[in-house]
């Protein structure tokens, strides 16, 4: 009896002479966002922007994977000047929404109708020509028509399904641009959309004759954006094009970073 309380002490000292583990701190790429362009939806043939020629228009919904936000906070000498602003992304977090460091990334420009800041050359969309069925052919040759580097107004929109972030919460957390030092940014597990009908979100069809394309998502296409990933930042669709422009059809859609479907 005497021994087996001798061992059991024994073991209670060695339990408390053991190191505790103890949580690791999390580096900078650990505490960083992963942005992806899911693949686009509502895709269909509507105007340009301001009317009159065919334009193939779609939805834009940008997640961020990542266990840390994608914050921006313009950084401007007179804020009430209401002009361009230095765009600094945090990049290292004490807690959520507790930022301990900031590095610039490009360009917040201060759209004067929304009355708030807009990143610029967030996304850029292309449509291209197919190398093989369910493949767009990624070279020069290959790109038939691009859109200009769409500026977003960055906020939570809806959760995202089938991920579950280290950090993420039930509720959004940026919830609108505004004016000031125009926080903007994704939470974990969260999206921000694009709709069809927002200007920008469309490739001009005018002089594209009809056939099979494929509709090329990037986000961050300056490679500005501190990510954990870099490699999934892109999507795509395959579209037939038919009767004279008039009607588009969905042959296919990838998941991120994926650069082929069907």
């Amino acid at each position: 009896m005497k021994r087996a309380i001798i061992v059991g002490l024994a073991g209670i000292l060695w339990l408390a002479a053991a190191p505790v583990a103890r949580p690791q701190t999390p580096t900078l790429a650990d505490q960083l966002p992963n942005l992806v362009p899911l693949a686009p939806e509502d895709i269909e043939i509507r105007q340009v922007d301001g009317g009159g020629e065919p334009a193939l228009r779609f939805s834009v919904w940008i997640a961020n994977e990542g266990d840390y936000a994608f914050e921006l906070v313009a950084r401007a000498q007179d804020y009430s000047a209401r002009s361009d602003a230095l765009a600094e992304q945090c990049i290292a977090w004490a807690g959520p929404r507790a930022c301990t460091e900031r590095r610039s990334i490009g360009t917040l420009s201060y759209h004067q109708a929304h009355g708030h800041y807009h990143f610029e050359d967030f996304a850029l969309y292309e449509l291209r020509r197919v190398a093989a069925p369910g493949r767009p052919d990624m070279s020069e040759r290959g790109l038939v028509r691009t859109s200009e580097k769409v500026s977003f107004c960055l906020q939570d929109v809806q959760r995202r399904d089938g991920v579950d972030p280290l950090y993420a919460t039930p509720w959004p957390l940026y919830y609108g641009c505004f004016a000031g030092q125009g926080v903007q940014g994704i939470s974990p597990g969260w999206v921000d959309i694009y709709s069809w009908g927002t200007p920008g979100q469309q490739i001009p069809l005018k002089g594209i004759a009809d056939g099979t394309y494929a509709l090329v998502l990037y986000t961050d296409p300056g490679n500005r954006v501190f990510e954990t990933n870099d490699s999934d930042n892109m999507s795509i669709a395959i579209v037939d094009l038919l009767r004279g422009g008039k009607k588009v059809r969905v042959v296919c859609t990838s998941p991120p970073g994926t650069l082929s479907c069907g």
